[in-house]
């Protein structure tokens, strides 16, 4: 199979990363601190670990075969061509 044209990976991402905003819009001033990474205000709260799982899954719909290297989940390593990097919360401890 080939991998897609990198017009055609900007619109994927594109798209995932509206459905993944979506999630997390609707999770503001909701979010729940899980656990702690490296210090107390690097949290992680289950919509960090809900909006990864979805834009992994989403991606992986779109381009199967891919590898991810993300903040929550371990880096997966895929047979495709492309790998994703993924940070759906920047500055979580803001959110």
């Amino acid at each position: 199979m080939t991998a897609p044209s990198a017009r055609d990976l900007e619109g994927i991402a594109a798209s995932t990363a509206a459905i993944a905003a979506d999630l997390v819009h609707q999770a503001v001033g909701h979010a729940t601190t899980l656990r702690t990474k490296s210090s107390a205000t690097d949290v992680v709260t289950a919509t960090d670990l809900r909006s990864e799982e979805l834009i992994r899954n989403e991606l992986e719909r779109h381009v199967p075969g891919s590898s991810f290297i993300g903040e929550e989940y371990p880096e997966h390593t895929g047979g495709g061509e492309v790998t994703w990097v993924i940070d759906p919360i920047d500055g979580t401890v803001n959110f």
